[in-house]
């Protein structure tokens, strides 16, 4: 399950490659707090498709799993008009 959450991350987005290969490296050295952090920054700086990664996160992995927090972040990329993100904040509810 891990690796294949790891994919669905890699290709949800077009991050920039050197953000890619940091998320990449911290997730496969179970540094999933980092993970975290580095696309909540990408979130905040309205980086949308990072939201949904992290709302994937949130939803799907294991000790961080918050359907409230994943909630949020879905919430934040239907906002911005990203409609995988609308089905996924329905599903939640």
């Amino acid at each position: 399950m891990k690796n294949t959450l790891f994919i669905i991350l890699l290709f949800l987005g077009n991050l920039n490659s050197d953000f890619l290969d940091l998320v990449s490296k911290s997730y496969e050295d179970g540094n999933i707090n980092q993970v975290v952090k580095l696309y909540e920054i990408a979130c905040y700086s309205e980086d949308f498709k990072a939201c949904i990664k992290l709302g994937i996160l949130y939803e799907y992995e294991g000790y961080l799993r918050d359907y409230v927090i994943a909630s949020k972040f879905y919430k934040k990329a239907c906002e911005a008009g990203y409609l995988s993100a609308c089905n996924k904040l329905d599903y939640l509810k």
